[in-house]
């Protein structure tokens, strides 16, 4: 599983950028790529999601909403696996798997230099206490 963030902006990042976010399984993908409608606010939506899967650790069920687009994906607490689904597609795995994904997409946008917000930013703060927080959860 993999799942990977694309801001679109060129230039230095701010904390409103609209961007991309994909979840791919094995042949399923979920991704906002390719559909204008579907773009998000990309360091918004990455708090959104890094929260609400804190917050899904002690629930059954978390619905991610993308900020500022019609992007959904619904996870589900299966057994002792995450059921993850968007439309009509679905697919299970564990919750580590779904961590370490998450996780990994997160370094892999934040350490990229261009995707730096700068920390006078007004979501700079969020963005670090969310991935800050994530980062140091345990499953």
């Amino acid at each position: 599983m993999n799942v990977k963030f694309y801001r679109d902006v060129d230039g230095a990042a701010s904390g409103f950028d609209m961007g991309d976010i994909e979840f791919a399984f094995d042949n399923i993908v979920f991704s906002t790529r390719g559909n204008p409608r579907l773009k998000a606010m990309i360091y918004l939506s990455i708090i959104e999601l890094l929260d609400g899967l804190l917050r899904f650790k002690g629930a059954g069920r978390y619905e991610f909403v993308a900020v500022d687009s019609s992007f959904r994906i619904l996870f589900s607490r299966k057994r002792n696996k995450v059921l993850i689904v968007h439309g009509r597609d679905s697919i299970l795995v564990s919750m580590e798997e779904l961590w370490q994904a998450v996780r990994n997409g997160v370094i892999s946008f934040s350490s990229t230099k261009d995707n730096r917000i700068p920390e006078q930013d007004s979501v700079y703060m969020d963005f670090k206490e969310s991935f800050d927080k994530f980062m140091n959860s345990t499953i």
